[in-house]
């Protein structure tokens, strides 16, 4: 289940500068509409980007199997190749 609280009091922490976006932005507004994620959009500042911490590629890769939706099994092949580039010291610029 997904644990919203935890996620944002995360996100406090580190002081990121964020707006939560979608569904959830509905229901904490009282939509009556479920939701089962979160949406958040950050400011990419330099600054900012510095305190957004970032998931591993296994914590990824884990997560996208255990939600199982075609979506995030299609992204498998994506942390496959951004393996790879790790692995060459090829990754990807920010």
């Amino acid at each position: 289940m997904l644990d919203t609280r935890r996620i944002v009091e995360a996100l406090e922490t580190e002081r990121v500068e964020y707006v939560v976006v979608g569904g959830i932005a509905l229901f904490l507004h009282g939509s009556g509409h479920p939701t089962f994620d979160i949406d958040i959009c950050y400011d990419r500042a330099a600054e900012n980007l510095d305190r957004v911490r970032v998931m591993s590629l296994d914590d990824l890769e884990k997560s996208k199997r255990a939600a199982g939706r075609r979506k995030d099994l299609l992204a498998l092949d994506e942390i496959a190749e951004l393996r790879q580039r790790i692995a060459r010291n090829d990754p990807p610029k920010r």
